[in-house]
């Protein structure tokens, strides 16, 4: 029996666009409005199809579309922008160190992952 191996080809993200793939890793885009915007502006009509999924968007769009966007100043500053918001997300410390002015009985609840973090 012949043996049938599946590869995946994706572009290749221009240096430039390296920020994309740290923030399509991180489900922080998923609550945050500028970043889901972004990968809109990557491609509305195959956001959607693709379900909201901004790996699978990447890897589903044309080089020649990356390339474009690596040269558009207007979409860099937005991803500049959305890249410096996820540093501070990232290095700001835990809820309770942005939220210094919250009631000490704060109660939180954990949810699992499982349960409904992105359609």
């Amino acid at each position: 029996m012949p043996t049938i191996t599946k590869f995946s080809v994706a572009p290749k993200l221009p240096e430039r666009l390296a920020p994309l793939a740290q923030i399509a890793d991180n489900l922080w885009w998923c609550w945050n409005h500028e970043a889901i915007d972004l990968f809109k502006r990557i491609d509305r009509d195959q956001w959607r199809a693709l379900n909201h999924n901004p790996r699978r968007l990447l890897g589903a769009t044309s080089q020649v579309r990356l390339e474009q966007l690596a040269s558009d100043d207007s979409f860099l500053a937005h991803m500049d922008r959305v890249t410096k918001s996820l540093d501070e997300y990232l290095t700001g410390g835990d809820w309770r160190a942005r939220h210094p002015d919250a009631p000490e009985n704060f109660l939180s609840v954990y949810l699992s992952f499982e349960f409904g973090i992105h359609e």
